[in-house]
């Protein structure tokens, strides 16, 4: 014996308001500090740091001998351009902000090419300054990086400020 079961459509025709106008984007719970960060509180960069989606990248000239991996490299870019909307171009003498791809492995970042995509952070007391040479204040900071003749970080605190913290953040590693 066999039962038949007739599906009858049913609609509902209700218009729900999901949207909480105290909440991020309507929908999303952020702490203080994750406010901060999106209304662009303490300098924090508030556009994109690859405006258009255009990645600026400069290659290491050891990577560039190495004719596998530049072959991985181009797959690479060529991949991401394919699937993505991302895409890639070498960095000229206008730019700041880039992606220095050499063959170290893993992240490493000496400031000598930007910031290396690390932000101040919105939750700190402290603005990070990018600096190579002595510091603008006396008896403050290093008087150059390890190298002696490249970039290096810091805060200025010839003035101190006992409890206060300098945070500079990854994005996607520290949010």
């Amino acid at each position: 014996m066999t039962v038949r079961r007739k599906h009858i459509p049913c609609f509902l025709d209700v218009e729900l308001d999901l949207e909480d106008p105290s909440l991020f984007e309507g929908d999303i719970v952020l702490t203080d500090e994750q406010r901060a960060a999106v209304e662009g509180a303490r300098g924090s960069i508030t556009q994109k740091l690859w405006p258009g989606g255009v990645v600026v990248y400069e290659l290491d000239p050891r990577f560039e001998r190495s004719s596998r991996a530049m072959e991985k490299l181009t797959q690479a870019i060529s991949d991401y351009e394919k699937y993505t909307c991302i895409r890639f171009r070498k960095k000229t003498a206008n730019d700041n902000d880039y992606v220095y791809i050499n063959d170290r492995g893993g992240f490493f970042c000496d400031f000598d090419h930007g910031t290396c995509g690390f932000v101040q952070s919105s939750s700190d007391n402290f603005n990070w300054i990018r600096n190579t040479g002595s510091t603008s204040t006396q008896n403050t900071g290093p008087s150059s990086d390890t190298s002696g003749i490249g970039h290096y970080m810091y805060i200025e605190t010839s003035k101190g400020r006992q409890g206060y913290t300098a945070r500079l953040e990854k994005r996607g590693v520290s949010e």
